[in-house]
């Protein structure tokens, strides 16, 4: 055992070259040139240095930080390298420089940060001073960053301008964490007494110590850094002469010697700042009478429109929305004062849109779109900007949702795939990069079982390195087994292991034999062999922990197996067999040839039942489809072959109908017969049996109308009822029924009383002539009242010749009356 001993070192020889004093071994081991192309240097520094790279993977450049030299043996250096890498990462945010990876390589730690390219700060002061509004913006979005890391208890304790990197675009970003204090963590970066960071921009409790400050020394040094901005000089002088007069208090008070003089969140000294601007940004907009807002062109105060530009002179009051001049800032109705109430609703939409980029920064998308929701929906001109604003952080965040939950399943995958390749410092390092509090309940848990691997490989390699400088042998081949199980691509350890186990225990040798013999045997699906071969082995010997997982996993397939085999059996005696049950029995025994065969038999079955199902549901197509698919890999049964002829005829035909059916259809010539053929293939057909129905309905409404045209009640009556068994009736049908029933009703009772009179022997010409008006089709009737009519009228004749001739007798009694009387007065 002696050599193994005394080859112990080859075994556990870290990769740095670094010794036992370097404490950056614990980082992850991370081959930097097989993936970044190096293209110079950025800056240097006593610690270190800068350099600029490509990434050969993203084709983007990034900025690569390392220590180097004697701060590598640095404890100190060290753990202020890993505290800005941890710092960064836990902020992610437009505002802050991100992190891509950290680990170290042969020349020692590294940090792999978001290249900015547009300089510092500090280079750009010195090009001159900046504008009050360029300088503001800057420190509102430095504000909403320093939000962020306070919320994440990070104070950085360094801010300066040349801490603080510009975009082309003119975004700051914050970097270079190295002096950060984390809040949460136990131990800070700097000892009790300490003095860090840069005399100028340093509040004066932080130069009495730094653990004396917090977040409001970063708020002193960002005001110090805006000073600078706004003035062009050093704030190692105040001077408040040479601050702008809108600024002036804002950054007197946010430079109070005492904290709880100053403002005392990030979010405060923000809305000071843009409270100040806006206010003088409304000043400066004040008129004079009759003056044009938008061109400022002087007008007549009488008129409504501006003379030059046309546009409005008048706007409504915000408080009362009377109309008042655009030069008047005292409303004349309610006395509001138009600039401060302008100033107030700025100030409030300006906070709603900061209070959204708060939630966007928290990841809270929903509540981001709510609060700019007033915002969005202001039409006041003079909030333009911020409205244009409030659309742009909106649009924002609809990017950032879709970006966010894209990157988790990107770096789950990813991390998936470092997790394959038993690379957990990476893994970790991926999963770590997605915010906390969009994590799913999988990423947490991915991520938290990825840290216990880790964390436990560490822990095994430190025991084997102790058990190997105590030359303790015991347990350590339990202990490298446990490790080469997380890192079984480690050849040292693996080394380590073989001769651990030829040298010093020829029985585990047996063993680890017994038990790759018995894993063939399983990967064969011979589990009955398997566990002969572990149980005849551990008879004489213990079984370790895999020879029992194994043992345990053989004899549940096994079991398993045997009990689907039973039911399976006992299906097929009911000739009830399953097709699931045989799918997963043959999972467990594969080489089931037997059992292969049913399955297969059973599968064909069943693609003859399914299309047999198609077919009798009219689906030719789908019967058509899976005939020709299981035939693409098998040979069709004379039965299938008649079906998928049979299929594919109706198919054909069914198609053929169809078509006659639309030309019929385009020359306003559709036939009841044709779409009753092709119903009868295709019955599913909506469409068409609609089509069928109003037809069949129109054909019915006019023979029921033909019907009753020609006073045939009865058979109106039936057309309509038989058509009525299926169909619901229209409301014309049912009018059309209700008046033939009626009319049908009305002449029945006529009819019985014709033939009433007629036995009594008074028939009544009235009756028949009512009866007749609704039945002028029956001949009897008619004859009768004919014979009726013509009965009457010679009776009228022989009545009419009697009165003439008892008129005629009666004028000869009258004028032989008068002929005597006539005789006797004169004696004729």
């Amino acid at each position: 055992m002696a050599d193994l001993f005394d080859d112990a070192q080859m075994y556990t020889a870290s990769d740095s070259s670094v010794g036992e004093e370097d404490h950056a071994s614990s980082l992850p081991y991370i081959n930097l040139s097989s993936r970044y192309i190096f293209e110079g240097e950025l800056g240097k520094g006593g610690m270190g240095a800068v350099l600029l790279a490509r990434d050969n993977s993203l084709g983007r450049h990034v900025a690569i930080k390392r220590i180097h030299g004697s701060m590598v043996r640095s404890k100190k250096a060290i753990d202020r390298f890993v505290t800005e890498a941890r710092s960064i990462a836990a902020l992610s945010f437009e505002n802050i420089v991100q992190i891509y990876e950290f680990g170290r390589d042969e020349d020692g730690p590294f940090v792999v940060l978001e290249y900015v390219s547009g300089g510092t700060l500090l280079e750009r002061i010195r090009r001159g001073k900046l504008e009050t509004e360029v300088a503001v913006e800057i420190i509102c979005h430095l504000c909403n960053a320093l939000s962020i890391a306070h919320g994440n208890g990070i104070i950085h304790r360094d801010i300066k301008p040349a801490n603080i990197l510009l975009t082309k675009e003119g975004i700051p970003k914050l970097t270079d964490f190295g002096l950060a204090q984390d809040q949460k963590a136990e131990n800070t970066q700097a000892d009790v007494g300490e003095i860090i960071g840069t005399i100028e921009f340093m509040p004066p409790e932080q130069r009495a110590g730094s653990s004396n400050g917090d977040e409001r020394s970063g708020l002193w040094s960002l005001a110090a850094t805006g000073y600078q901005m706004v003035t062009g000089k050093s704030p190692k002088v105040i001077r408040e002469r040479e601050m702008p007069v809108n600024l002036r208090n804002v950054l007197l008070k946010a430079l109070e010697d005492r904290p709880r003089d100053r403002y005392q969140t990030a979010s405060e000294l923000k809305l000071a700042f843009q409270s100040a601007v806006a206010r003088g940004a409304i000043l400066k907009g004040d008129l004079e009478e009759g003056i044009c807002a938008s061109c400022n062109v002087v007008n007549d105060i009488t008129r409504k429109y501006c003379r030059n530009c046309s546009e409005s002179l008048i706007e409504s009051c915000l408080s009362c929305e009377f109309e008042c001049p655009v030069w008047e800032d005292v409303c004349g109705e309610c006395g509001t004062s138009q600039s401060k109430a302008k100033t107030a609703l700025l100030l409030e939409y300006q906070n709603a849109i900061d209070t959204a980029e708060q939630a966007l920064a928290m990841f809270e998308f929903d509540s981001a779109s709510g609060y700019l929701e007033p915002v969005l929906v202001c039409n006041y001109n003079f909030a333009g900007q911020l409205v244009d604003v409030a659309s742009q952080v909106s649009d924002k965040i609809k990017r950032e949702r879709t970006v966010q939950f894209k990157l988790q399943d990107e770096l789950l995958d990813l991390a998936l795939e470092q997790l394959a390749s038993f690379d957990y410092e990476a893994a970790e390092w991926t999963l770590a990069k997605f915010p906390v509090e969009l994590r799913s309940k999988e990423f947490a848990d991915l991520l938290a079982e990825t840290i216990q691997k880790k964390e436990t490989a560490v822990q095994l390699r430190c025991d084997i390195q102790e058990c190997l400088k105590a030359r303790v042998v015991d347990g350590l081949l339990k202990t490298t087994e446990q490790y080469l199980l997380l890192k079984p691509d480690d050849e040292r350890m693996r080394l380590l292991f073989d001769r651990l186990s030829d040298k010093s225990n020829r029985d585990a040798a047996v063993q680890t034999s017994n038990y790759r013999a018995a894993l063939d045997y399983f990967k064969e699906f011979n589990d009955r062999k398997c566990i002969e071969r572990l149980s005849l082995y551990g008879q004489d010997n213990q079984l370790n922990n895999d020879q029992n997982k194994l043992l345990d996993a053989a004899t549940t397939r096994a079991s398993k197996s045997e009990l689907l085999k039973l039911e399976i059996d006992r299906l097929d005696k009911m000739k009830q067999p399953s097709i699931e049950l045989l799918r997963k029995y043959l999972v467990l025994r594969p080489n089931d040839q037997s059992s292969q065969l049913i399955l297969d038999g059973l599968v064909l079955r069943g693609s003859k039942k399914e299309a047999l199902g198609y077919f009798k549901e009219f689906n030719d197509r789908k019967c058509i489809e899976t005939l020709s698919l299981y035939g693409q890999d098998n040979q069709l049964t004379d039965e299938q072959n008649k079906l998928l002829d049979a299929a594919t005829k109706r198919e054909v035909k069914s198609e053929s109908l169809k078509l006659e059916i639309d030309r019929l259809d385009q020359l306003g010539q559709p036939s009841i017969e044709i779409l009753r053929e092709y119903l009868m293939l295709r019955p599913n057909d909506q469409s068409n049996q609609l089509i069928l129905d109003s037809l069949v309905l129109h054909t019915s409404m006019k023979a029921a109308l033909d019907y009753f045209g020609k006073f045939d009640d009865r058979k109106c009556i039936e057309t309509l009822t038989l058509y009525g068994k299926d169909n619901p009736l229209t409301d014309e049908q049912t009018n059309l029924l209700d008046t033939a029933t009626k009319r049908a009703t009305k002449s029945e009772l006529l009819k019985l009383e014709i033939d009433r009179l007629e036995q009594l022997g008074q028939p009544s010409i009235e009756i028949l002539r009512d009866y007749l008006a609704l039945r002028p089709n029956d001949q009897s009737s008619q004859l009768v009242f004919d014979s009726l009519c013509s009965q009457v009228d010679k009776e009228m004749t022989e009545r009419s010749r009697r009165i003439s001739t008892v008129l005629t007798i009666a004028a000869l009694v009258i004028a032989t009356a008068v002929l005597i009387y006539v005789g006797i007065e004169y004696g004729d």
